[in-house]
This record gives C-alpha cells, sequence and structure tokens, in this order.
C-alpha cells in the first residue's frame, strides 16, 4: 500500500512540474526612446552638435540573443534569431515592449532590413540584459549623419 501511495505522490510532484515548466515567463517592461542625429556631428569649439530629436512612427524589433553584425545595416533575409516582439515609436520617440528575461537585441525596421549603429567589439550588434530595473534605453538613428 505505500509502494501504491508513493507511486501516486511521485506521479502528482511530475504533473506539478510539468505544469510549472509551461508556464511563460514574466514579461519585464522595457522602455526607451528612439533620437534621429542628423548633419555634422563632428565636435566644434565655436558650435555644438545639432540636437537630436525624437522619432515618432519607427518600426523596432525585439531579437532574442545576441545578433553577429559589423555594419550598421543587417538585410532582412540575415537575421536568424527569432523576433520576440516588435513595436512602433509613439510621435515623441518612446517605445515600450513587454520582454522575458535575457539577452536581447533592439533593432530598428528601416527599408528591408534593420539597423543599429552599435556594437559590443567583438562581432555582434549591442545587446541587452533583460531584467527588473533596466533603466530606459535610447536608440540612436544616426543614418542621416556625418561623424
Amino acid at each position: 500500500m505505500a509502494l501504491a501511495a508513493v507511486a501516486q505522490l511521485t506521479g502528482w510532484l511530475l504533473t506539478i512540474a510539468l505544469m510549472t515548466s509551461m508556464v511563460p515567463a514574466k514579461a519585464i517592461p522595457v522602455i526607451g526612446k528612439v533620437v534621429q542625429q542628423r548633419g555634422n556631428q563632428f565636435p566644434r569649439l565655436d558650435q555644438p552638435a545639432p540636437a537630436s530629436p525624437s522619432v515618432g512612427g519607427l518600426r523596432l524589433v525585439a531579437v532574442g540573443g545576441r545578433v553577429p553584425g559589423t555594419t550598421p545595416l543587417l538585410p532582412a533575409q540575415a537575421l536568424r534569431a527569432p523576433i520576440l516582439a516588435q513595436t512602433t515609436t509613439d510621435q515623441h520617440g518612446d517605445f515600450r515592449l513587454n520582454l522575458p528575461a535575457g539577452t536581447v537585441t533592439l533593432l530598428l525596421a528601416v527599408e528591408d532590413g534593420y539597423y543599429l549603429n552599435s556594437f559590443d567589439g567583438v562581432g555582434h550588434y549591442s545587446s541587452v540584459e533583460v531584467a527588473p530595473g533596466l533603466m530606459p534605453i535610447v536608440l540612436r538613428d544616426d543614418r542621416h549623419s556625418l561623424h
């Protein structure tokens, strides 16, 4: 009789473990802003660099993991990582995504590909670690500027 009770308890524990593993990870809110740099960004002693206005209406994708790349423009067919979420910036350039914890790469969707002019120094686009307390992110669209 005791063996049957152990078997039943083991079955319940296995069922609970399986059900718990199927619960999706809690989404973490990620907020930020996209700003646009245009024109000459070379510093001058007598004039500051032009202001960077925020950009509304840009599509942003959150990609799982680190994305390999060494140039700012990534063709759409070269993206091999899964897109976790996407959004469009509001009129002030602000965005909000709900993402799972972990490494995420944020890219601007442009023309027939993706854009990010920020790299980690070892062959990938810059990524962020999504975790509670993540500070707001600023992405710079500097396709139309000189550096």
